[in-house]
């Protein structure tokens, strides 16, 4: 297992080399946006109100039984429990493809509005799998399969909202929201943590310039109206709607 609170000083260099992508031909286009970032940064708010507001879909990041296979591999994962940390980014990357595939063939002229994408799981994957590489490099394969059908026969989304934390108002959201098996593991993941939120907004930024995918990144530290009103003036400009 990964020790996350130990010394990490190399984890940039092996992201650059492992998490950074290549050009890639054009895509084609779903009728969605995707709201992603970090744990805690509010999501979930922003898609009920971008869904209330616009009338779009909403899709959120986790099922709403708490007994789901999702809730337990998730605090299987927390915990760092053997093995349970590749087999939930793996459950996590088929739950939300197909949830995203799905979405895109229902009501097909109302646009979807989705609690983060697999593009942000194969972060996750890798911070999950830091003394795993050979099961990376199968989450890796499998990821891009699904990647290949997402680019060029789902679509892509048309605008990808990427929030953005700082640290110190990372761990207050997490605390202030009071996820039960977020906050009891958090020293046991903090490391892990702060890693993911050092890369978060480059990666995802390298994600959209390599897919062709409009991006707006918003510092998640305003209030939830000043964040739609900036999503809203995107969106205009964007022609996604009026």
């Amino acid at each position: 297992m990964s020790d996350f609170n130990s010394n990490q000083k190399d984890f940039k260099d092996r992201f650059k080399k492992k998490c950074l992508l290549h050009e890639i031909r054009r895509p084609l286009e779903g009728n969605c946006i995707v709201i992603g970032g970090m744990v805690s940064c509010g999501k979930s708010t922003i898609v009920e109100r971008l869904a209330k507001q616009f009338n779009f879909i909403p899709y959120y990041e986790l099922p709403n039984d708490k007994n789901n296979l999702m809730y337990i591999l998730l605090d299987r994962m927390y915990q760092r429990v053997e093995v349970a940390p590749s087999v939930c980014q793996l459950q996590f990357l088929l739950y939300r493809f197909s949830c995203y595939r799905d979405g895109l063939k229902s009501n097909i002229d109302q646009v979807k509005v989705f609690d983060r994408s697999i593009f942000e799981d194969r972060l996750f994957a890798f911070f999950n799998m830091l003394d795993q590489p050979n099961v990376f490099e199968y989450y890796e394969k499998l990821w891009r399969d699904k990647i290949n059908e997402l680019l060029y026969v789902v679509g892509v989304p048309k605008l990808h909202v990427i929030l953005s934390l700082d640290w110190e108002t990372f761990k207050e959201r997490l605390f202030k929201r009071n996820r039960e098996i977020e906050i009891k593991n958090f020293e046991r993941n903090k490391t892990y943590f702060h890693m993911l939120n050092e890369c978060y907004v480059e990666y995802l930024k390298n994600i959209c310039d390599t897919y062709f995918i409009p991006y707006i990144v918003i510092d998640a530290k305003q209030s939830v109206d000043e964040e739609i009103k900036l999503i809203q003036q995107k969106l205009i400009e964007l022609k996604i709607i009026k």
